[in-house]
């Protein structure tokens, strides 16, 4: 089960990033290595966002994505991943900052690919 620890100092953002896997590993490895709980919806999902506890002031989140399945799956999540930081960070992710929304998203894509690549 691949696994990386994202620290985003910027915006006070940890990023738990699962890949290869599946909801139930997630939920039982946060448990398990982590100490935190995670809702399991039953549902089979191919790619999901948490919000998780605050740890040092910063937010945590989970970004899981099966690589195994079509890979807009993981820009998806990541541009959920980019409107809850900006909304916690009280930065607008509207019409008029779509340029900021646009970069970070990107940002996380490409950080996320080159994890699953092996590349840092």
């Amino acid at each position: 089960m691949p696994y990386k620890l994202i620290k985003d100092d910027l915006f006070d953002a940890n990023v738990h990033f699962f890949w290869q896997c599946n909801q139930s590993c997630v939920v039982d490895t946060m448990l398990k290595k982590h100490n935190i709980e995670v809702e399991d919806n039953g549902k089979l999902m191919y790619g999901a966002l948490w919000e998780i506890e605050m740890t040092d002031k910063a937010i945590n989140w989970i970004v899981f994505y099966d690589k195994t399945k079509k890979e807009n799956t993981l820009h998806h999540e990541c541009l959920h991943l980019v409107y809850y930081i900006f909304e916690h960070k009280g930065i607008p992710s509207d019409f008029d900052n779509q340029e900021t929304v646009c970069y970070y998203q990107g940002y996380w894509v490409r950080k996320l690919t080159n994890i699953m690549k092996g590349k840092k």
